[in-house]
């Protein structure tokens, strides 16, 4: 009779384990659908075509410029393209070395904390909250003026725009793009899009304008962002992606807990069934 109880106890012990382990193991699992897991449910539709704005150069930017001359005589913008790849020409060579672009030989005009460059024959140029075009136009003029390219052409575009994506995406960390038509989209594609425990209602980016932070809240689950000061990102731009309730109730969980309960239903369904086996061999 004692056994009988003892086994009686020792099923109750582990039908209960289990069921404990059962509601341990789904307490996150949804009892219906997630309808805010899909982007883009409202206003695809009436979604306009998404207006880009020059960006502005600032300080700590890399910059690529290109010279040529709109005649047959190219060599006359050999000296100002050897600075853009690392050629010999002096103090006026901005060279970004493997250390400071972690590994990578790029070249090119860094704009200093002021906003200057140093470029040759000219020394140091102010390109801070000028666009690539603003800059373009301020080279070729100069150029022309002191007959140092006949009819030049100048072309400006950024080097290494960086972006940080951090918090629910499936690779944070900073991305560089070579263009300078960055989107918020292009940036999470980039970090392999937001995983499960991502809200898409919730992201945000954070800027630094004119020295001061400022934060823009989108929701991904509605395009009126794609026409939001938010969608074209700038250089140093944080793109942040809020976890859901799921992330945040297992960022409570004690994960000691949850090994240390699988050990304890272990160790009851070996004693279950030896206790089986003990009452079967007694008949």
């Amino acid at each position: 009779m004692n056994l009988h109880y003892l086994l009686k106890g020792f099923c109750s012990l582990f039908i209960s384990a289990v069921l404990f382990s059962a509601c341990t193991s789904s307490r996150y699992a949804p009892n219906k659908l997630n309808k805010e897991y899909n982007y883009f449910q409202r206003g695809l539709d009436s979604a306009q075509q998404i207006k880009y704005t020059p960006l502005t150069i600032k300080p700590m930017d890399l910059l690529n410029i290109q010279v040529s001359s709109n005649t047959l005589i190219q060599e006359q913008a050999a000296m100002f393209n050897a600075a853009n790849f690392g050629g010999a020409i002096g103090a006026n060579t901005n060279v970004m070395n493997q250390q400071q672009t972690g590994g990578a030989n790029i070249y090119g005009f860094l704009v200093d904390e002021s906003g200057y460059i140093k470029y040759p024959m000219f020394g140091k140029i102010q390109v801070n909250g000028l666009t690539r075009l603003q800059l373009s136009k301020l080279l070729e003029d100069s150029l022309s003026k002191n007959e140092y390219v006949k009819e030049p052409i100048v072309q400006v575009r950024f080097l290494q725009l960086k972006v940080n994506v951090l918090g629910e995406v499936k690779a944070p960390g900073t991305k560089s793009f070579s263009t300078d038509r960055i989107t918020l989209l292009d940036a999470l594609s980039a970090a392999g899009d937001l995983t499960d425990r991502g809200r898409r209602d919730n992201v945000f980016v954070i800027r630094e304008e004119n020295g001061n932070k400022k934060t823009y809240k989108v929701n991904l689950l509605n395009t009126d962002f794609l026409n939001s000061p938010a969608n074209q990102l700038q250089q140093n731009d944080v793109v942040y992606v809020s976890a859901n309730d799921i992330k945040l109730k297992e960022a409570n969980f004690d994960p000691q807990f949850s090994r240390d309960l699988q050990i304890g239903l272990s160790v009851l369904s070996g004693l279950s069934i030896i206790t089986s086996l003990f009452i079967l061999l007694k008949k």
